[in-house]
């Protein structure tokens, strides 16, 4: 059996280029066991644009699942269930909507598709996991977003690095706010790194020269340097006064929105048959 990044590959060499951002997040999310269920689509007569709605309801279920930190075990089992009911409703005029209702039926934890209040919870308040392919897939996605379809596209997204706006050995250039005490702040402090808003992409050049920098540094060369919007909205706004556990907390609350909006709800599927 060939590997999985194998198979994705030759999909991506045959002509689907339409899906090639689907295929590479499925790619990097170690979803082998759905390719039964992707070739099964791309095999069924139906409108392109069905097709692609299939694939973005695929991607924002087991996404979703993956930020809201749900074990993958389940996918096989996910995978052959789904088949089996496109099978049996294989007549059906909207196949979309069939894996939508399919995946928005379980309420328990091994096959659930959380919710934006769920979702929101979690991504405000959990540390940002997953591996780090993941955590940059998610970040790359809302960079996207960011960028709309009327700026140019970044190339070669795949070498950007991972970046801590806040490192994690902050106490020499990130000092208590007020009259506060390192003590008095560290649990916070130490948490509040570890979440989505204290994450952005750079190169690893770049990387390597923000490294422990403060950050007035760090923004300094982000703003000159970068030409993400991840990083260009950084110098301003609340966060130019400095960088805390409070901006963390604020940016991860603006990113959490921008991901409930790229990978939507089950509601947003089931409520759209045109």
């Amino acid at each position: 059996m060939r590997s999985t990044g194998r198979i994705y590959q030759s999909m991506l060499q045959v002509g689907y280029p339409e899906h090639e951002t689907f295929l590479k997040r499925m790619r990097v999310m170690d979803m082998a066991s759905v390719m039964p269920l992707l070739l099964y689509l791309k095999s069924a007569d139906m409108p392109a644009k069905r097709l692609a709605r299939c694939f973005q309801i695929i991607e924002s279920y087991f996404v979703r699942r993956a930020l809201y930190q749900l074990m993958p075990r389940h996918t096989g089992d996910i995978s052959v269930s789904l088949l089996r009911k496109l099978h049996e409703e294989r007549t059906v005029r909207y196949p979309d909507i069939t894996i939508a209702r399919h995946l928005s039926a379980s309420t328990q934890d091994a096959t659930l598709w959380p919710g934006d209040r769920a979702l929101r919870e979690s991504l405000n308040n959990a540390p940002m996991g997953g591996t780090i392919p993941r955590r940059r897939m998610v970040l790359e996605a809302i960079e996207m977003d960011m960028r709309g379809d009327a700026t140019e596209p970044i190339d070669a997204t795949d070498r950007l690095t991972l970046e801590y706006i806040m490192p994690h050995k902050w106490e020499a250039h990130y000092p208590p706010p007020g009259n506060k005490t390192i003590d008095e702040i560290s649990d916070r402090r130490n948490y509040a790194v570890k979440l989505l808003g204290n994450l952005t992409l750079t190169t690893s050049k770049l990387n390597a020269s923000l490294s422990n920098a403060p950050w007035h540094e760090k923004r300094d060369t982000l703003d000159r340097h970068s030409s993400l919007f991840l990083n260009k909205t950084l110098p301003i706004g609340a966060y130019i006064g400095g960088w805390d556990e409070d901006a963390i907390d604020a940016r991860t609350s603006e990113l959490a929105e921008r991901i409930l909006n790229i990978w939507k709800p089950a509601e947003y599927f089931l409520s759209e048959t045109d």
